[in-house]
């Protein structure tokens, strides 16, 4: 469905033109991954649920989509990410995107970003925008807070706080 959202690609269920598998190999390097063909399957094999999720993005990206459905990419082989910590910064102030956006597009997007292959979030708890802590505006901040890390721990992500103190 998603790719259907963001391609235009228009996909059928039962019609596809290929199987795709996933499969745990607890062998392979943390965060690594390969995606092959066996027997008109793509497989995509990795020792985690994140290096699962990364298989996946690597995949989904180097196909190509149009109206009449997606291509699947030629790619195979194997990947490993070159750097353990691979976070998203995102800082909650100024009002941005992620204070005014709903809980269902925070969550999407946080997916997303796993398929890209970040396996963190970093968040900035900036101060900047309040007016101390017992600003009105502090409860529902910490409470955003809050949500981007359940969601980042329900993805199996890594997290880091960070806290801008200014008085």
């Amino acid at each position: 469905v998603r790719v259907e959202e963001r391609s235009g690609a228009v996909g059928a269920e039962g019609k596809g033109e290929f199987t795709l598998t996933f499969l745990l190999d607890n062998q392979m390097t943390e965060e690594a991954y390969t995606i092959a063909d066996y027997q008109n399957v793509i497989c995509i094999t990795g020792k985690n649920f994140n290096a699962l999720m990364f298989g996946m993005g690597q995949l989904l990206h180097k196909s190509r989509y149009d109206e009449k459905g997606m291509y699947v990419t030629a790619w195979r082989g194997y990947s490993a990410p070159e750097c353990p910590f691979r976070f998203l910064y995102y800082a909650i102030h100024f009002y941005n995107w992620y204070q005014n956006t709903t809980p269902d597009a925070l969550e999407r997007y946080c997916e997303d970003l796993m398929l890209w292959g970040y396996n963190g979030f970093c968040g900035l708890f900036g101060r900047i925008s309040y007016d101390g802590w017992d600003d009105p505006r502090m409860e529902k901040a910490i409470a955003l807070q809050s949500r981007l890390f359940r969601i980042a721990k329900s993805l199996n992500m890594q997290t880091a706080h960070l806290l801008q103190y200014i008085d």
